[in-house]
């Protein structure tokens, strides 16, 4: 293998040495606007507090076990938990109000400013338009919301700027552990969400493009896209081997009742734009591009950069910015145009770092002299964008978020746990009760209560026998409205009549109002 390429002139090899404290600088804020969202406004994703539930799980539950993390959603967030989870006998709104979640997502928020800096010194920015950038990126609504609320993609596209970094780094002279560094965070993005596939894809094939546009032989590209793939190739052999080994099925991740497409087909998530969109390719393709309003600057990023690279000869990481990032949004239009997709605007929040990242390597291309004064005019168009994401939230086109946003503008407080502290009260003026509960939707129940062990949770590895056989063996059984989600319900599934009242060894003890519209049956001496 040929040695590294000499470094470009005036780009340091190690660049940005503000790049620390304005990483600083986010994880404080997305930490400060997570606790205020979450404690002053009773703002929780659902998400979020289920990655935070999985680790609780791992400690706390009847049966702890590394298992019980599950093997439905990537299992890094709920793994980066686990320390803070642990506190929970001493700070106890870290899992009782998904706070752990919080925190993890303000460090991998500060992990994106760190590799967005990097990234734009690296494509020939100076330190003022560097600083620019970043502040117009922390101003951005949807990095700052999915920075602060425990959610998992801000968190993937961290990991995905970072290893982006890692090639830029090694095609402007790094040594090739700068490469291997890039695929170790590769690796990380696909244990956060699945997306990552698609994104490890197109970064491997703009490395690729990058490479032989050096003049690399093709023994050195192998060998080098081998450096850069291994580690996230690795991270899917073992999630895969993991799932065969516990769940008995290595693509139980996918097929599981619990999956995106499980979900999906109970038309929970359901709207007419994902309807007119499914199975019709200018449909799909009107509806990604109606997304870009969500960052206006994407789009002219997207169109220019691609021109201006193939004007020139140049074996940069442009190819693999542009293929990287833009390969989340294709993989979501093609879920789109299968009809497996919700309508949430944050999978195509990959907008946002698209645009950012592009928009720092065409000024990059301008001449040195006025380089200063064109990258901060581009961070005042960004900015601008920042407004056009805003106003892109408050209207139809925010669909999930619109409410969100409307309620933090408001300052309406939300009480997210009203339902299940009214089932936990309940239970507790009976002691000695012990409960069988599904925690797809009841596992804020199981976390917020005080005796958390009373519960056979989905995660004990006899819970498949109790719901079987529950006589003897539980007093209760919780179960949701069998619609919509609640369908999913594995006490639904097992008994699809319980829940209203058609199960005769079953008697309903208790019926609490919320969005589930849990009931609590009593189980019978007539009972399996």
């Amino acid at each position: 293998m040929t040695a590294a390429p000499t470094p470009s002139p005036g780009v340091p090899t190690v660049p940005a040495p503000e790049a620390p404290v304005l990483a600083a600088l986010a994880f404080a804020l997305s930490l400060a606007l997570g606790l205020y969202l979450n404690l002053r406004l009773g703002i929780v994703e659902g998400d979020a507090m289920s990655r935070v539930a999985d680790a609780f799980y791992v400690l706390f539950s009847r049966d702890p076990h590394l298992g019980a993390i599950g093997f439905v959603w990537n299992p890094l967030p709920s793994l980066l938990a686990l320390p803070l989870v642990a506190l929970r006998p001493l700070l106890p709104a870290l899992v009782t109000r998904g706070l752990a979640a919080v925190v993890v997502s303000s460090a991998l928020a500060a992990v994106a400013v760190r590799a967005l800096v990097r990234l734009a010194a690296r494509m020939g920015l100076g330190a003022a338009p560097r600083i620019a950038f970043a502040l117009a990126w922390l101003a951005n609504p949807l990095v700052l919301l999915y920075g602060a609320d425990g959610m998992t993609d801000l968190m993937f596209l961290a990991a995905v700027l970072a290893a982006l970094d890692g090639v830029a780094a090694y095609l402007d002279g790094a040594g090739v552990m700068a490469l291997a560094g890039g695929g170790m965070w590769l690796a990380a993005a696909f244990l956060i969400r699945y997306e990552a596939a698609a994104a490890a894809a197109g970064l491997t094939l703009g490395l690729a493009f990058a490479l032989v546009r050096q003049g690399r032989g093709r023994r050195e590209v192998e060998g080098l896209l081998l450096v850069f793939t291994a580690p996230v190739v690795y991270a899917a052999f073992l999630w895969l081997f993991a799932n065969w080994l516990i769940m008995k099925d290595p693509l139980y991740f996918v097929l599981s009742p619990y999956g995106n497409a499980s979900q999906i087909a109970t038309g929970g998530y359901a709207t007419p734009a994902l309807a007119q969109a499914a199975h019709r390719l200018g449909a799909t393709l009107a509806y990604a591009a109606r997304r870009l309003l969500l960052f206006p600057p994407a789009a002219p990023a997207l169109l220019l950069a691609p021109a201006v690279w193939l004007a020139g000869r140049r074996g940069d990481a442009l190819p693999a910015a542009w293929l990287g990032l833009m390969a989340v949004p294709a993989l979501e239009c093609a879920f789109l145009y299968a009809g497996r997709l919700a309508g949430w605007d944050r999978f195509f929040l990959a907008y946002v770092p698209a645009g950012f990242v592009l928009a720092a390597w065409l000024v990059g291309q301008v001449p040195a002299a006025p380089r200063t004064a064109v990258g901060l005019a581009a961070a005042l168009l960004l900015t601008a964008g920042d407004a056009g994401t805003l106003w892109a939230l408050t209207t139809p086109l925010g669909h999930g978020d619109r409410a969100v946003v409307q309620a933090v503008l408001a300052g309406e407080r939300q009480h997210p746990f009203a339902e299940a502290d009214a089932v936990d009260a309940y239970l507790d003026r009976r002691p000695d009760a012990t409960v069988l509960a599904d925690t797809f939707l009841a596992g804020a129940v199981v976390v917020r209560d005080e005796r958390p062990r009373r519960f056979v949770v989905t995660s004990d590895r006899d819970f498949a026998s109790v719901l079987a056989s529950p006589r003897g063996r539980v007093r209760y059984l919780l179960v949701p409205r069998p619609t919509g989600l609640g369908a999913l319900d594995a006490v639904n599934r097992a008994y699809p009549r319980l829940w209203a009242g058609g199960v005769a060894w079953a008697r309903l003890v208790r019926a609490f109002p919320g969005p589930d519209g849990f009931r609590l049956y009593s189980v019978g001496p007539a009972a399996p």
